[in-house]
């Protein structure tokens, strides 16, 4: 990577790509001997690979449109670092153990550094895999409030297994609200509107119908990130 490309990178960008290829290991029960675990397969991407990739992708399977959302994209277009963050993660990257007794993937130190700030605010912990989500890789984490602004500590699994793999925490500031926007998705299939707000998972039109599609349909999606 050239020096002047570097200059160019956001802060949130370079932290989103730590973790995106951090290693965190294999385990017996973990097959992605067969399948590849997502460390793996990330660590064969640029920065700018994970930039230019769509926010959304998609394939058809006989009469239906499956898809899937760039979690690169989902968490750079709502997070910030600021030096709250910085000092939290320089605690915490890397945690030599995971002793905090609140947080996932948090170091005692870590921990501390948190209690000192007086959080306003510690939400419950979450982990997207727990309910329907279209993302790429599993976010896990917990929203807290420091001086009035929204936070995020959170985690994203490295592994193949649901059950491990996950990295170290960062800590992010949310750029709206207090919460990860929704996954929602619009676009159209053959010229026709689809979203999948209706019904919170498939692309249907606005009175929830399935919208036609066949293998040589012309599909088009995005998604709101919120904002």
């Amino acid at each position: 990577m050239l020096i002047t490309e570097i200059d160019e990178i956001k802060k949130v960008e370079r932290v989103l790509y730590d973790m995106l290829t951090e290693c965190t290991g294999s385990h017996i029960l973990d097959s992605g001997s067969a399948y590849g675990r997502n460390w793996e397969r990330n660590q064969k991407k640029s920065i700018a690979d994970f930039k230019s990739e769509p926010d959304v992708t998609h394939e058809i399977y006989t009469d239906e449109v499956c898809y899937t959302i760039s979690v690169w994209h989902y968490l750079v277009n709502q997070l910030d670092v600021d030096e709250i963050c910085k000092k939290f993660n320089d605690l915490n990257v890397p945690a030599l153990d995971w002793d905090s007794e609140r947080f996932y993937g948090v170091s005692k130190a870590a921990d501390d550094y948190i209690e000192s700030l007086n959080p306003d605010e510690i939400g419950c912990s979450f982990n997207t895999y727990n309910h329907e989500s279209f993302l790429s890789q599993v976010l896990q984490g917990c929203h807290l409030m420091i001086n009035d602004e929204h936070y995020l500590i959170l985690q994203i699994h490295q592994g193949c297994d649901v059950r491990g793999g996950y990295t170290d925490a960062r800590l992010f500031k949310l750029y709206d609200g207090g919460w990860l926007a929704p996954e929602d998705v619009y676009g159209d299939i053959d010229g026709e509107e689809c979203s999948n707000t209706y019904n919170g998972y498939s692309l249907t039109d606005e009175s929830g119908n399935n919208v036609p599609v066949n293998e040589d349909s012309k599909v088009n999606l995005w998604v709101y990130f919120g904002g």
